[in-house]
């Protein structure tokens, strides 16, 4: 089942969040990755770690990434053109 409505996912994820357990095959792929963060963590542990990333997510915050991420996408495509001049597919 999926939940795309704003309203039911922050029902979920945050007014529900105790009831939530990560699915352990979540954490076996994440965890070794991302260490013990918000996305792996669950009940105080992920509320400390969602508490100290909230700020980063800000409209403001999140608008300013903007310039660097438009940065990096540039490069990425002029790598990809000058690795392959003829533009052939590339399975990313």
């Amino acid at each position: 089942t999926y939940v795309c409505d704003p309203g039911h996912i922050r029902s979920l994820m945050v007014d529900q969040a105790e009831a939530l357990e990560r699915e352990p095959f979540m954490l076996r792929a994440l965890a070794p990755a991302l260490g013990a963060g918000v996305l792996t963590a669950d009940g105080a542990h992920w509320r400390r770690q969602r508490r100290t990333a909230i700020p980063m997510f800000r409209p403001d915050r999140v608008r300013s990434f903007v310039p660097a991420m438009a940065r990096a996408a540039a490069a990425t495509r002029a790598r990809w053109r000058d690795a392959d001049p003829a533009g052939a597919e590339r399975d990313i």
